[in-house]
């Protein structure tokens, strides 16, 4: 449905399409811009019938830089979007993010008992922990990586940590980074 709703523009704009669920053609470094998609983000939320899953779409030039940005939450009937240069917005409204916390949110698909390299992540949050001066840690797990990035930002300071992948799949088969710490402090 995303596909034949963005035909008209791929077609008239001469647009490329990289999405999680068809074969990457490598046309987006051929083409100015290319949309990027990504129908069902945090899968396993989804297939067990929990909040934290999305659907999300981006224009970005063929350098990487976003130009626009959707992001659906159907749990909760919210639309974020952003326009490079316009700003974000929350259901239509400026979406300021607010520093809400004296402590560290960690956000997570998996909770970090069960997380591979599980001491190493510990000593990164300890660290930013005792940098930013804050009283404690909380964890939050359970939804996908669209939307924990959106906790990060809805609810600084707030982190998400994802090390590279192993295997081929995911944000590693798009050739996007999976080994950024992501920090809010708003």
């Amino acid at each position: 449905m995303i596909l034949s709703l963005l035909q008209n523009s791929t077609e008239q704009f001469n647009f490329a399409i990289l999405s999680e669920e068809t074969k990457d053609d490598g046309s987006r470094f051929e083409k100015d811009f290319f949309w990027c998609i990504d129908p069902m983000d945090g899968t396993l939320p989804f297939v067990n019938k929990r909040p934290g899953f999305s659907v999300s779409i981006a224009l970005v030039d063929r350098h990487g830089v976003p130009f626009i940005g959707v992001v659906y939450d159907p749990c909760t009937e919210t639309l974020y979007h952003a326009i490079k240069g316009k700003g974000a917005f929350k259901n239509s409204v400026p979406w300021i993010a607010q520093r809400q916390n004296k402590f560290l949110s960690y956000f997570t698909d998996r909770e970090l008992k069960d997380t591979p390299r599980v001491a190493e992540i510990e000593s990164i949050l300890q660290e930013k922990r005792e940098l930013l001066h804050l009283q404690g840690m909380r964890e939050i797990s359970g939804s996908g990586s669209v939307m924990n990035a959106i906790f990060v930002a809805e609810n600084g300071p707030a982190c998400m940590l994802k090390f590279p992948k192993e295997e081929e799949g995911g944000g590693q088969r798009l050739g996007l980074r999976s080994d950024c710490l992501s920090l809010s402090m708003n």
